[in-house]
């Protein structure tokens, strides 16, 4: 893609494919929950209803999914 858009128009984030394979040996969604505080702060926010008032729990799977079942994207590393 930044070959096509030039790198003065593209904006790079979160982990690269060489970090996203050696992070997968240790990688646990769970410790970014308990650890960092900005994602636990959105995680928090999504699931609290903030984003859903008239559906209260909408996002809950976010929740139950990505800290406890697992996070094969690694999402939260980003």
């Amino acid at each position: 893609m930044v070959e096509q858009v030039g790198v003065e128009n593209t904006f790079l984030f979160g982990l690269t494919a060489k970090e996203v394979d050696q992070s997968r040996r240790w990688y646990s969604p769970a410790w970014h929950y308990r650890n960092d505080l900005e994602t636990r702060a959105a995680l928090d926010l999504i699931t609290s209803g903030h984003f859903s008032p008239g559906e209260p729990g909408a996002f809950n799977p976010i929740l139950d999914t990505l800290p406890v079942k697992g996070d094969f994207y690694l999402h939260l590393a980003d």
